[in-house]
């Protein structure tokens, strides 16, 4: 007999990538959060619009991995970078 569902919530699904550091393909969010696909896919591209995940390669290959402070550090840093160099 299969087990129903259970109703993942955003914050549950950011903790299990923050325990990730390689990122999760959404068959292993599935499978951990014992949730619907469809369900997941719905909250990664609320969290991907948000700015909060960050999707890397493609098709089944995909994986999802949660955007750390430092890499908006980093990302912030270096456009500000290259704005400067771009008005000199």
């Amino acid at each position: 007999m299969r087990q129903a569902a259970a109703v993942l919530m955003a914050g549950k699904l950011e903790v299990m990538l923050r325990d990730a550091q390689d990122g999760l393909s959404v068959a292993e969010l599935v499978k951990s959060a014992n949730a619907r696909a469809s369900q997941v896919g719905a909250l990664l591209r609320e969290l991907e619009k948000s700015g909060q995940v960050r999707r890397v390669g493609t098709g089944r290959g995909t994986r999802w991995r949660l955007i750390t402070d430092e890499e908006r550090v980093a990302e912030r840093a270096a456009e500000l970078e290259q704005r400067a160099t771009s008005t000199v």
